[in-house]
């Protein structure tokens, strides 16, 4: 019996010896992490700047890396939507291949990736490789700039030297049209036009071994007609009368001239008829009518349409409803202008006594003129908040409180009592002008000028004119001063320009991500006093006014290392004195690469 159990022991044990051992968890084979990475490039480098691709992985495996010389025919295709074809390497002989091992072990990491290629020009295809994964892609490093200006009867392109900024003469372009190459050259100011049927959907240009392409996209037909509608005043009163004046064009020949006939004018709100009236149009194709609001119109905005010759236009009113007999206006007591420094006198009438009326007041930090759009980046702030209480006669007066910020105010005030309202705006300047600064673009880089267009306006809307503009720049590329070493103010050479109220400047970039583009904050009232044909200098939020812009390219010489503390010293004492004068003259100014003549 023993031997028995013995004997059953040493199977027990043998069978569990050669049992299949277990886990909790598999163990993962962490190389085939080694499959998943992605590659990721820029589209266009300039050939003295180096050239990175990011690596994205999830091991330390090494990489393989190659990089070719390619023809960009063989790579792109014409369209905004269209995926770039993956080129065969087999055969062709790499211009640069090296190994890369991403540190950090198996995880997710990301790397920037030098792929070794000096100061080469052209187009080309990086691929990177592990075993029998291979990811690609393409790299146009080149030293020339293409520009489009398309209308729907034809196109311009402008080729011009990243690396010098001069136009690029005879250089060759080729146009995808239909299924067919076109090559053309451009002419001395690196200028290339299209105006033939059908147009082209794709351009590539060559100057040497450098590349730049674009796809050029289709474009509406011009309008047949256009018409114009404005309103001599933003709110109305129900009950009140709201003035409309317009005008209507029509295109013959490629040209707009005043069109003839009527023009149908609608008083809407939403999608209901208020009121409609039909003008004749004079021999200027203008025209003006006015409209009656109904008493019992409730509060909001209304639309004016206007319709001629085959064309839309619209504008916008607002409608302060009244409650039965009650009514409410809003207005300052000041003589002419509010001034910045004192409290605002605000006053309100009902035309019912002994009521409470709810007033509240926003605040922007702005002055504009002329017109305005919705999306202005502007910031308001609740300001005023107070119910008052009217007299027998219907009266009372609020203060709105100033600021101390010493910036101009435009103030939106609106008042409430039993359904009936009332809205107005209020601006109070610090200076007799406006002034606004608008860069070219949101985001700049480092080592590039920054073009940036100043808009001047009376406080009308009217274009500022026969005035002097100056602008300083802030920042790292002024010459420190030699005591306290601190960056000093770089005075920047404004040159006349042809338009009015408007001039373009050019200036280096910051070395910090804030954007700098000149002077743009309120001037003092004194500087104002010695000097008046100067100006102020308010933030206004307007959009340019036809006839009333300038235009300047900034030089090249805005880009270089700032001046000695010498000829800083020297510009910072002659500060005052006037650098451009806004001329008279009209005109168009010349596109870039265009020949002013």
């Amino acid at each position: 019996m023993v031997t028995v159990r013995f004997v059953t022991a040493i199977f027990v044990a043998f069978a569990v010896c050669i049992a299949p051992a277990g886990a909790e968890r598999p163990i993962v084979d962490l190389h085939r992490l080694d499959a998943y990475f992605a590659l990721f490039a820029g589209d266009s480098n300039v050939p003295w700047k180096p050239t990175t691709v990011r690596l994205d992985t999830y091991s330390s495996a090494p990489v393989a890396f190659s990089v070719y010389q390619v023809d960009p025919a063989d790579v792109l295709t014409a369209g905004s939507n269209s995926r770039p074809r993956a080129v065969s390497t087999a055969g062709r002989r790499s211009v640069a291949s090296f190994t890369f091992s991403p540190p950090g072990g198996y995880e997710f990491q990301s790397n920037e990736v030098d792929v070794q290629l000096g100061s080469r020009e052209g187009f080309f295809v990086v691929e990177a490789r592990r075993g029998d994964v291979g990811e690609q892609v393409w790299i146009n490093r080149s030293r020339v700039g293409l520009l489009s200006k398309t209308t729907p009867s034809g196109l311009l392109l402008y080729g011009t030297d990243l690396g010098t900024g001069m136009p690029l003469a005879r250089m060759r372009v080729q146009f995808v049209v239909n299924t067919t190459f076109s090559t053309m050259l451009t002419d001395g100011d690196g200028i290339v036009r299209w105006s033939r049927w059908p147009r082209p959907v794709f351009a590539l240009a060559q100057w040497g071994d450098s590349y730049a392409f674009l796809s050029l996209f289709p474009q509406p037909p011009f309008p047949s007609a256009i018409v114009g509608i404005r309103t001599d005043s933003a709110v109305v009163h129900a009950g009140g009368v709201v003035r409309v004046v317009g005008f209507a064009r029509t295109r013959q020949r490629g040209v707009l001239r005043a069109a003839n006939g009527s023009v149908v004018v609608t008083l809407r709100s939403g999608s209901g008829t208020i009121a409609q009236r039909q003008t004749a149009l004079d021999g200027a194709g203008a025209f003006e009518t006015s409209f009656t609001v109904p008493e019992n119109a409730p509060a909001g905005d209304y639309a004016l349409l206007a319709q001629a010759a085959g064309g839309v236009g619209g504008a916008t009113v607002h409608v302060d409803a009244n409650a039965g007999d009650l009514s409410l206006d809003l207005g300052t007591a000041c003589n002419g202008v509010c001034d910045y420094r004192q409290d605002v006198p605000l006053t309100v009438h009902a035309s019912r006594g002994d009521t409470d009326v709810h007033v509240t007041v926003v605040r922007s930090p702005h002055v504009y003129s002329g017109d305005s759009n919705d999306d202005a980046p502007w910031a308001t702030t609740p300001w005023l908040d107070e119910t008052v209480h009217v007299d027998g006669a219907g009266n009372a007066a609020i203060a709105i409180p100033h600021p101390n910020d010493e910036l101009a105010s435009t103030y939106g005030v609106r008042a409430e009592a039993g359904g009936a309202t009332a809205d107005t705006r209020i601006v109070v300047p610090t200076a007799a002008h406006t002034v606004r600064v608008v860069v070219d673009r949101p985001e700049q880089s480092l080592g590039t000028p920054i073009d940036f267009d100043v808009y001047a306006d009376e406080l009308d809307g009217r274009p500022l004119r026969d005035r002097l503009a100056r602008s300083r720049q802030f920042g790292s590329a002024a010459a420190p001063c030699a005591r306290c070493r601190r960056p000093r103010p770089r005075q920047l050479r404004i040159a006349a320009a042809r338009h009015e109220s408007r001039h373009r400047f050019g200036g280096p970039r910051r070395k910090s991500g804030r954007r700098s583009a000149g002077s743009s904050g309120p001037a003092s009232r004194d500087r104002n006093r010695r000097r008046p044909q100067r100006g102020g200098a308010n933030l206004a939020g307007q959009r340019p006014l036809s006839g009333g812009r300038r235009r300047r390219r900034g030089s090249r010489s805005a880009g270089r290392a700032g001046p000695s503390a010498r000829d800083a010293r020297e510009r910072i004492r002659r500060a005052d004195e006037p650098r451009t004068h806004l001329g008279r003259s009209r005109g168009r100014a010349p596109a870039r690469g265009e020949r002013a003549g």
